[in-house]
């Protein structure tokens, strides 16, 4: 149960990260990376510098080289969401382990 849940936290941070480094442009500032395990419950939060919004992209064109990421993060996490923290904005995901467990079958 553990590995499945450390595969799809894996692609979740994958996008989260990407997404983050993007929003900052060339000038990429920084991105901050944080875990939280309580329970049954895998929280992944990504903070970059940026207060540019992430936009969930619902049509997609087929032979688009991005813009499907946000997209994976919602049909794959329990819940996600954006929190703006001051200086930029913290989207986090969430997991339980038997939605992880569903996710990669």
């Amino acid at each position: 149960m553990v590995g499945e849940l450390v595969g799809v936290a894996e692609l979740l941070v994958s996008e989260l990260v990407a997404n983050a480094v993007r929003a900052q442009g060339e000038d990429g500032a920084w991105v901050g990376v944080r875990f939280v395990f309580s329970g049954e419950r895998l929280r992944l939060e990504v903070r970059d510098g940026s207060a540019e919004q992430p936009v969930l992209n619902d049509d997609v064109e087929e032979d688009a080289e991005c813009g499907r990421g946000l997209g994976l993060v919602d049909a794959v996490a329990s819940g996600w969401g954006v929190v703006p923290d001051g200086i930029g904005k913290v989207v986090w995901a969430e997991l339980t382990v038997a939605v992880a467990a569903a996710g990669t079958e």
